[in-house]
């Protein structure tokens, strides 16, 4: 039985379980046997492994946080989280603090297709966005900002692969505040960095108590924790320095004001 303090639950319905590496520590088996399945079933189908999705020794290995350049959690969302059973989870939401650059980086978020008009998906946002700003109260200071990636519909040629659309994807994300960063995009992989995603918009998130957005000093340090998270640590990468310099040299306001106008109306 997981301890009542490791969640609690929204509106009487759905439990939340936050796991993280002091989770793990407290009630390892029973954890781990409910991230197995939340990976094997929801998750998987949605994130392809290899493609877009992580395998579960990935998932695993950040959530042991050997060397403190990062802070990895994932909330569930569910039925029976707490009992000796075999759960029903809903909803998953990974996420990662980089105390480097004192940012956050929401890795994926998924809801199963009966829960995604019943406010679930935001309910997960809304829990891991406290996790991201208690972290950075940890670390003695204050979130800078959080952010999170997803397909480019103008570059995705159908989404028949998908489990999911990528324009109400994109909506619901601006819908929840986020604006769009004016910036080509370009995300290694976590197996291979050499292999990099250029189908893809980054969205940035405020810190929720300040309501300030990133400005590009913040972009970029965000970038540079997010590149180094996968191992690359060549700082003059080439993909990285043209981000850099097209983040520097836009008008950070007036861009995403006009391109979040221009994909809200997809």
């Amino acid at each position: 039985m997981i301890g009542s303090s490791l969640g609690e639950q929204w509106g009487g319905e759905k439990e939340i379980l936050i796991v993280n590496a002091g989770t793990i520590k407290k009630n390892g088996k029973r954890v781990l046997e409910i991230l197995k399945q939340a990976h094997e079933g929801l998750y998987t189908n949605t994130f392809p492994i290899g493609d877009s999705g992580e395998d579960f020794p990935s998932w695993l290995d950040q959530l042991k946080d050997t060397d403190g350049s990062e802070q990895f959690t994932i909330v569930l969302a569910g039925s029976g989280l707490y009992g000796a059973g075999n759960p029903e989870i809903n909803g998953i939401c990974a996420g990662t603090y980089f105390p480097e650059s004192n940012t956050a980086y929401l890795n994926s978020i998924v809801v199963d297709c009966t829960s995604r008009t019943c406010g679930l998906g935001c309910q997960l946002k809304r829990v891991m966005e406290n996790e991201f700003t208690g972290s950075a109260i940890k670390h003695g200071s204050e979130l800078r900002g959080w952010f999170l990636s997803c397909e480019d519909p103008a570059k995705i040629h159908g989404d028949g692969h998908l489990s999911y659309s990528p324009i109400k994807r994109l909506k619901k994300y601006l819908e929840w505040g986020g604006q769009l960063v004016k910036c080509d995009l370009v995300l290694p992989h976590w197996l291979d960095t050499r292999k990099r995603d250029r189908e893809s918009l980054l969205i940035a998130f405020p810190n929720k108590q300040t309501g300030i957005m990133p400005d590009s000093e913040v972009i970029i340090d965000h970038l540079r924790s997010l590149y180094k998270s996968v191992g690359v640590t060549d700082m003059s990468d080439p993909d990285l320095l043209r981000m850099e310099m097209e983040i520097n040299y836009s008008d950070l306001e007036a861009d995403r004001k006009y391109i979040t106008r221009q994909y809200a109306i997809l």
